[in-house]
């Protein structure tokens, strides 16, 4: 079986390997046409691998996050199941083959969209989902301060989602909040400087970082430090773009923040940074 493993983030991985291990993965059977399993948790999820010419052809599981078209934990933590199992129920196949067939299918259908009809259905799913107008509007509008605002309040709506009451994100909700902050870094801040906002793309950093910095969860899988990381890499590729009036800025940043901004082990990543 070749790697499948790089079809994932590193994150999701990690936290699939660890779903496996800890034994939420269950109800695996080997059906006609594939295999089909539950992950437990807060909440169960079902997951399908569908098998055809002796290889993957699709996956599918009924979380939020593979809702959306990535591939998730629960995905992971089956195939981690499945590989484990018996010689006769591994995986066969080469699933980024798959991927890469369908996408390219996808691309030749939407290439034969008319205009017109493209527009309107990107402009319908836009208007009801946030995160697809922000990309939007991040990668083809101008960055206004209101622009910024949206962004800063799709972090706060992400702590809000996955947060009790009492603003307390507990572990079975722990790596959807942490995934969800990874992809809005990952999505946004690459569009940012692509554009050479990099001001704004350093504020929707800090943003997230605060937000991770101040929440109050089971980080029994170290998803905060997942997201802090990712924090520092993009101030360091930021960094690595601004011109000296903007490094300045920056720099004096760190310094005004080095205390007090996040809890107390999160401010040794604004120290270290600071003292590069």
């Amino acid at each position: 079986m070749k790697p499948w493993k790089d079809l994932f983030r590193t994150h999701i991985l990690e936290r699939g390997l660890n779903y496996y291990e800890e034994g939420y993965v269950t109800s695996l059977e080997q059906t006609s046409t594939g295999y089909t399993a539950v992950v437990e948790g807060t909440e169960d999820y079902d997951v399908e691998i569908e098998i055809r010419d002796d290889r993957v052809y699709d996956m599918t599981c009924t979380c939020p996050y593979a809702e959306e078209g990535n591939y998730c934990k629960h995905m992971a933590a089956v195939l981690y199941e499945i590989e484990e199992g018996e010689p006769d129920t591994k995986i066969p196949g080469n699933y980024l083959q798959k991927v890469q067939e369908q996408n390219k299918e996808l691309q030749e259908i939407i290439a034969g969209i008319p205009i017109d009809e493209l527009q309107e259905i990107v402009f319908s799913q836009a208007t009801s989902d946030e995160f697809l107008y922000n990309r939007i509007m991040t990668k083809y509008a101008p960055i206004t301060p209101c622009h910024m605002i949206r962004l800063k309040q799709q972090v706060n709506d992400i702590g809000y989602h996955y947060s009790d009451r009492g603003g307390f994100v507990d572990y079975y909700h722990a790596t959807d909040y942490t995934d969800a902050l990874n992809t809005l870094l990952d999505e946004n801040v690459p569009l940012l400087l692509e554009k050479n906002y990099r001001m704004e793309a350093f504020e929707l950093v800090n943003c997230i970082f605060y937000e991770i910095g101040n929440r109050d969860i089971d980080d029994s899988d170290g998803g905060t430090s997942f997201v802090a990381d990712n924090c520092y890499e993009y101030w360091q590729t930021i960094l690595q773009e601004c011109n000296d009036k903007e490094k300045e800025n920056m720099f004096q940043w760190f310094q005004d923040h080095q205390e007090n901004y996040v809890i107390d082990y999160l401010e040794d990543y604004i120290s270290d940074f600071f003292a590069e």
